[in-house]
């Protein structure tokens, strides 16, 4: 039916209708025929899906530049800042390294990174906040090297440098965290004497483990802040960052010079608390997931992602700018689906005033 015969139903029908004494039948016929005329008029009842995705974040840092914010090219960009010292941090601009990364420079020394993005609230049941961040190991890894490996590297690199495979469990962090202060766009620095109060913000890490002396009992670890222990050093202590939920063992081993992928999915459930699930993938391949639900989460709001490496896990030295000083990351990916008001689109309101006004105008007939 074309535009001109829907008209003259809706006439016919407001002319036939007193809107006080609508049957069911009378209603949904109305409501059937307001969706065909919109949907034939280009009008449209609602503007969004009740569940609309965004796109917060998706760097592949094609630039070099760690600090650039908003659109560029096809990325989408994020910041990312120093947590534990300055030399924790790498870029093409400051280091040379080349486009498409930036580094955790951790090697020797346990170290952590953090960018900062648009506040995301999960306020409604159904909504999610999923972190993907994508990253290469360097040529020296503690879970699948030998110390003859790392003393063959050390000579080719013609640093003199002492770095030992550690014995006891080292690990990769990477979380979601509140938005904190202001200050927390910057760079920063923090120590086992020096906390910074900045770094006293909620939210969980999912914690991979790198450690030759289990390799077979390797697992995924979910860890959350407790807020009242917080130590001002975050991803760089134990202390105030309890164990939530363990995955199975899936006995994985990183390995040298391969890229990993590790998404986190954080959902609001009806009850208030947070449905967790994690996917850890090596090279296309998915190692393990795991999927676990905390009751009582210390945040529903974030605006942080975080990174800290174990000393000696990954790289042989801390130096910016060398090849094998730790990870790479190549790719962060942030995508939130918030539920969203139904709000009709101005056409639409007019329509239903033309509407109001023809059922008032026929009751005072």
């Amino acid at each position: 039916m074309k535009r001109k015969g829907f008209l003259k139903a809706l006439t016919i029908a407001l002319a036939t209708f007193h809107l006080e004494i609508f049957t069911m039948q009378q209603l949904k016929f109305l409501v059937g025929l307001l969706a065909a005329f919109a949907m034939v008029c280009g009008l449209g009842l609602v503007a969004t899906p009740a569940f609309g995705g965004t796109i917060i974040v998706n760097d592949s840092f094609t630039d070099g530049d760690r600090s650039i914010t908003g659109a560029s090219g096809s990325d989408t960009e994020i910041a990312f800042f120093s947590t534990s010292t300055s030399a924790a941090i790498e870029d093409n601009v400051d280091d040379g390294i080349g486009v498409g990364a930036v580094g955790l420079v951790s090697g020797s020394s346990g170290r952590q990174i953090h960018a900062t993005f648009a506040s995301q609230t999960l306020a409604t049941a159904g909504d999610t906040i999923t972190a993907y961040t994508t990253f290469t190991t360097p040529g020296v890894i503690a879970s699948s090297s030998s110390q003859a490996d790392v003393d063959a590297a050390i000579a080719a690199s013609g640093d003199s440098i002492s770095v030992g495979i550690p014995a006891s469990s080292d690990d990769l962090r990477i979380g979601l965290f509140q938005s904190g202060a202001p200050g927390l766009s910057a760079d920063i620095t923090n120590g086992s004497t020096t906390p910074n109060p900045l770094l006293n913000i909620a939210g969980y890490a999912i914690e991979l483990d790198v450690d030759p002396s289990t390799v077979t009992n390797q697992d995924i670890d979910v860890r959350v802040t407790d807020p009242a222990a917080f130590t001002g050093r975050l991803l760089g202590t134990n202390t105030g960052v309890n164990s939530l939920s363990s995955g199975p063992d899936i006995g994985y081993v990183f390995q040298p010079n391969t890229t990993y992928e590790l998404h986190q999915t954080y959902t609001l459930n009806a009850t208030g608390g947070l449905d967790i699930a994690v996917d850890f993938i090596e090279s296309g391949i998915s190692l393990g997931t795991f999927t676990t639900t905390d009751a009582a989460p210390p945040t529903l709001e974030f605006g942080t992602l975080a990174l800290g490496a174990s000393s000696e896990a990954f790289g042989l030295d801390n130096d910016p700018g060398d090849a094998d000083n730790g990870i790479d990351l190549t790719n962060v990916t942030i995508h939130s689906t918030i539920a969203a008001a139904v709000v009709p689109e101005p056409s639409s309101l007019a329509l239903l005033g033309l509407l109001g006004c023809a059922g008032f105008i026929r009751r005072r007939r």
